[in-house]
Parts: structure tokens; sequence; C-alpha cells
């Protein structure tokens, strides 16, 4: 099983925080906050109101409170149904309007979907399921609640996707203009309000029409702190020692690597360790780069963690409780076997998701990540610039680097070492921290 090594510097964050902030933190270490430039005004009540106006509408559904208590202990949970059916595929969106006093981003949400036995928690049947949802930027008059469908003129975010069984929490800003994925309709302008939030849930069950159920609140505004970057990179250990740490290190840099567990011996075991004590994190990918969603595998994972950790302690390395799934396979079932075993950090999904609240701990479990891969320097330094403005947190992974990339999993050196060199400036500025996998935790998961 696993622990931080930075346990010890919980004390001393603390009173960091407190002098510098004049914040009055808890000695309890789920209470510890990365220090926030702001706080968030939560707008969404809990229990969350529905069908009124400035409440969560749905189109293709209806929507009520199920106040069992049961799949979110201690708190009603948002039923729906009717929902519009096709086969066995059924679709419904969700809205909520943002109050009018609120101009501009940035904005966060809490989501999270109750789960059982089965991937959203209903009936009977899931096959399988998806939700989605976008922050809107529109040109609608003020107080006007979200339309069935998109107004004439508007600016979309990227969606974002919630990991089932857990809360997850995403921010965006209008000001995110270096993001490409933007999507625009009828020359939306960059003044335009959030308007509202837009949920889309979609799912394939044997029972397609059964009601299903969405926790959904702290919608907020206003909290941003210092973005947290982390350098993270699958396997090629030697290219780490020979290639990375000296860039990393000249910029005054530290790095995260995700090692299979096999390959932990010998020569690797030893260039491992030699990357710990220089400061970077150690975690591991389980055995031989499995796909834990595939075939046996899911029941494969807890033992392979046990192996990799045994192997990982035999080569002197410290349990970080660090986590990376290969091609980024992992579910509810997954999380559940690195909860238990103490895990706190896992990147399995390619998108980043490390939104810096004051509302609430995130669980760093199924965290994303860009692929440096065979992208420009200014691409990258484009998505740094994106992170700082939104005060979200990123994860960079790059793989092997290479003077001349052949395919994706190949960076140029020298966009490796432009971005350490632009990391390095950033934060000296102090508009950012480049911070190992298990010191984010500590500043921030759950």
């Amino acid at each position: 099983m696993v622990g931080s090594r930075y346990d010890a510097k919980v004390t001393a964050d603390l009173l960091d925080i407190q002098q510098e902030f004049g914040i009055t933190p808890s000695l309890r270490r789920d209470d510890i906050r990365y220090p926030l430039i702001s706080r968030s005004k939560t707008i969404c009540p809990i229990p969350p109101t529905l069908n009124v106006a400035g409440g969560w509408k749905a189109a293709f559904g209806t929507l009520s409170l199920d106040n069992d208590n049961v799949r979110e202990v201690g708190r009603p949970t948002v039923k729906l149904s009717v929902s519009q059916t096709v086969g066995t595929a059924s679709y419904a969106e969700l809205y909520l309007a943002i109050p009018n006093q609120l101009i501009n981003g940035p904005f966060e949400i809490w989501i999270k979907i109750p789960r059982s036995a089965i991937s959203v928690n209903g009936s009977t049947g899931i096959v399988s399921s998806l939700i989605n949802g976008q922050f809107v930027y529109s040109n609608l008059p003020q107080g006007s609640d979200p339309p069935n469908g998109l107004p004439s003129a508007y600016r979309k975010t990227p969606f974002f996707y919630p990991n089932n069984g857990q809360w997850d929490c995403f921010r965006f800003d209008i000001s995110q203009t270096v993001d490409p994925v933007w999507a625009e309709t009828g020359s939306p302008s960059t003044s335009y309000r959030c308007q509202y939030i837009c949920l889309q849930i979609s799912w394939q069950a044997s029972t397609p029409n059964d009601a299903r159920y969405i926790n959904v609140d702290l919608v907020a505004t206003g909290g941003k702190a210092t973005p947290l970057i982390i350098l993270a990179n699958d396997n090629y250990v030697p290219t780490a020692i020979l290639k990375k740490l000296p860039v990393l290190q000249q910029n005054g840099l530290v790095g995260t690597i995700f090692a299979d567990g096999n390959t932990i011996t010998g020569e690797t075991a030893t260039e491992l360790l030699t990357l710990y004590h220089a400061g970077w994190s150690v975690g591991h990918q389980g055995m031989n780069h499995k796909t834990y969603t595939l075939g046996g595998n899911p029941a494969a994972l807890d033992a392979d963690c046990a192996t990799a950790e045994a192997a990982m302690v035999a080569a002197g390395l410290p349990l970080t409780g660090i986590f990376a799934f290969p091609v980024n396979a992992a579910g509810p079932d997954q999380y559940d076997v690195l909860r238990a075993r103490g895990y706190r950090f896992a990147r399995a999904a390619t998108e980043p998701k490390i939104a810096i609240s004051s509302l609430g701990r995130r669980t760093l479990l199924g965290v994303g990540a860009k692929d440096t891969g065979q992208q420009s320097a200014a691409t990258i330094e484009g998505w740094i610039d994106q992170t700082i403005s939104n005060g979200t947190g990123l994860v960079l992974q790059t793989h092997e680097i290479s003077a001349s990339p052949a395919n994706s999993l190949e960076t140029q050196d020298t966009v490796y070492a432009a971005v350490a060199s632009y990391l390095a400036t950033k934060q000296q500025a102090g508009l950012l921290r480049v911070v190992t996998a298990d010191q984010a935790c500590d500043q921030l998961a759950a």
C-alpha cells in the first residue's frame, strides 16, 4: 500500500499558507488548499432548483429530485426520466442559466454520477454511457433562460467529460482564446457573457427508458489560483536520464515518470532511483503495459499493483500513490482498485482536468494530459498560457525525445528545451508552479 514522502511537509505547508494568505486552515490533511488568489462564489444551490427560471431544466427529458438520500448519502439526487429514446439508445440535455450579475468567468462546475454496479446509476442494463458538457457564451438577452438548442451566435467551450463514481471539477474562462477547439457560429464576440451550462447525457441500455441519476452542484465563478504544472513521462527511462533530466535541471524544474512494473529491476531501477534523488516522482503503470479494461485484466490490476509496488520497494523507491493507465484505459472499477490501495493520482484521459478550487477537493484519479508528441513549441506554450489564464492545472506528457521525430511518440529535442525554458520563465514570474504528481496531490487531492 502507498503513502506520500511529502507527509512531513503538511504542518509547514499550512503555516506558509496561513502566514502568506491570512487563511486559518485546520491541521486535517484533507483541508489543505492550494493558496487561492480569490475565492469562488457558488451560484447553484444545494439541493439544486429544478424546472424554474435560473434552475436546471431539461430538453429531451424530465427532471425531479430523488430524496431517498441513498445514491449520495445525506443529499437528494437529480433524477432524469422520459428521455429521448431510439432503440436501445437514450439522450437528454440539461441546462443551467447563469445569473445576470455574473459577467465573465472563470466558471467552474462540480459533477458526480452516482454509481452502483453499473456505469450510470439507474435500474438495470447499462451497456455504455457518456456525459459531456459545455459552457456557452452567447448573445441572448439578459435574463433569458437557455433555449432548447443553441442561440443564433455563440461560443462553446471544449467538451468536458466527468468520470463515473467520483466528483470532478471543470473550469473555463472566456479569455482562453489560445485554444483552437472553441466551437463558434454566428460571428460571436469575445465579450459575450457566459449565459448557461449545457450537459449532454447519452446511454445504451437494455432498458433505455429507465430513470438515470446525476448530481450536479457547486457551479461557481471567481476562484482562481496559481496553476500547478506536472511534467509527466511514460517509460523511456534512459531518455529521461540522458535527455530530459539535464534540460529540466538546467531550468530548475522537476518531472514525474511512470514505469512498467516489470521493468523496475537492474539498470532501470538504478536509473529511476537517480531520478528520484534528483527530485522527481516515480510511479508505475502496472505490469507489462496491460490495458486494464480488456478481457480479464480488470481483475488483474490489484495483483499487478502489488507486484509493481514490491519492485519499487526492492529498488529503494518510495510508494507515493501515483499511477498511469496504459493507453488511458480506465473506468470506475479500476479507480475503485486504486482508491482501495491508497492511490491518489492516476493519469487516465487525453485532456487535462485539474481544476484548482476553493469549493472542494479534487480526486486526482482519471486526470488527463496533453501529449507533447510532435507539437510545436508555440502550440505547447499556448496550452501553458491557457492554463495560466484559467487558473487550472496542466499535465504535459512526453514519451521519447529525438533530434528527428519519426512518430507521434517522439518530441523534438529543441521543442522540449524551449518549453522547459518557457516554463522556467513563467515560474520565476510567479505565474505557475512546476510540481511532481505527488506534490500536486498534497496540494489538491482528496
